[in-house]
């Protein structure tokens, strides 16, 4: 019979060999799946019955937290996003949130525009900080729903810990998100959660968003870089091997659908039919591109060129 008053030894050491005891391969397999299949945890989850919310285009759940999907344009699509259940709706588009229609139904909106270009070192500290502070469900929205808010909310996934970079990468295949946006894809891939000790920034329902001079900025650099890559015969320049013509054409016609849409409304109609004749050819070129129909590229990007020295000529110089 063993002595009581051994008991606590006995214990002592029984307690210190679990502790010491090595951590097995399977013990570590076993643990990361556990975590993988707990409800924080689940990508993509079956269930969501999209045809329910019809004023909700593109909705997909992305975890038991996140959503994503289009512009709530209307008060039913408002109404829809309080049924299923959303605190928060965090908006990556370059539009002004509509916070009274969304307060209205009991929503905090949070304001984060990204570009199709990528996700900057900001815009990712900023997705974290709405992970570590937002409770409750989460919707993420740009315009139509298929290419920022995707890639937004496969970050916060992976900031939550719902996510590998692996996994996120998969969101942005499901949600069909173009691969002409390279840059948005890149930083899903490369985007790691900010350590304990960074700091965040402030969340805001309305974000200064880059304006009609900072658009036209980031358009003649990558009409610079076409030009450079059509003067190589489409291919891709040996000291910049990551500069594509889909993607800088993919850039150019966002980037003119944007402006047109975002910041023409004060300007003259003279300028606001150039910009469209402008949009019209980025179209044909980013076509063009697709189809490896490099002969009319090269016309449309000439044509296109042409549009803009003349609008330049009239309205800027």
């Amino acid at each position: 019979m063993t002595d009581r008053r051994q008991t606590p030894f006995l214990l002592l050491s029984v307690m210190l060999g679990m502790i010491c005891a090595p951590v097995h391969a399977d013990d570590q397999e076993a643990t990361v799946s556990r975590a993988a299949n707990s409800p924080r945890a689940a990508i993509l989850p079956e269930g969501l019955d999209a045809q329910q919310y019809p004023h909700l285009h593109n909705l997909r759940q992305i975890t038991t937290s996140f959503f994503s999907g289009g512009e709530p344009e209307t008060e039913a699509a408002f109404e829809e996003l309080q049924r299923l259940g959303i605190t928060t709706i965090v908006s990556v588009d370059g539009a002004t949130p509509n916070i009274e229609l969304a307060s209205k139904y009991r929503l905090r909106y949070v304001h984060v525009p990204i570009g199709y270009d990528g996700i900057s070192e900001a815009a990712g500290k900023s997705f974290a900080r709405v992970v570590r502070d937002v409770k409750g469900p989460v919707y993420v929205h740009c315009h139509h729903g298929r290419h920022r808010g995707p890639a937004a909310v496969a970050v916060m996934a992976i900031a939550s810990g719902a996510a590998t970079s692996d996994q996120a990468v998969k969101i942005l295949e499901v949600c069909g998100t173009s691969r002409d946006y390279a840059g948005l894809w890149r930083d899903v891939a490369a985007y790691r959660t900010p350590g304990e000790k960074a700091k965040l920034p402030q969340l805001s329902p309305i974000a200064q968003v880059d304006g009609f001079v900072t658009s036209m900025v980031r358009l003649e650099r990558a009409m610079q870089q076409l030009i450079e890559l059509q003067k190589n015969e489409w291919k891709p320049i040996a000291n910049q091997p990551e500069i594509q013509a889909e993607p800088a054409a993919a850039i150019v016609y966002e980037d003119f659908r944007e402006t047109i849409r975002l910041h023409l409304a004060d300007r003259e109609p003279e300028f606001k039919q150039l910009m469209q004749n402008a949009f019209k050819q980025s179209q044909g070129l980013q076509t063009a591109l697709k189809a490896k129909d490099y002969g009319t590229a090269s016309t449309a990007l000439q044509s296109l060129g042409q549009q803009c020295v003349n609008c330049h000529k009239d309205f800027r110089n």
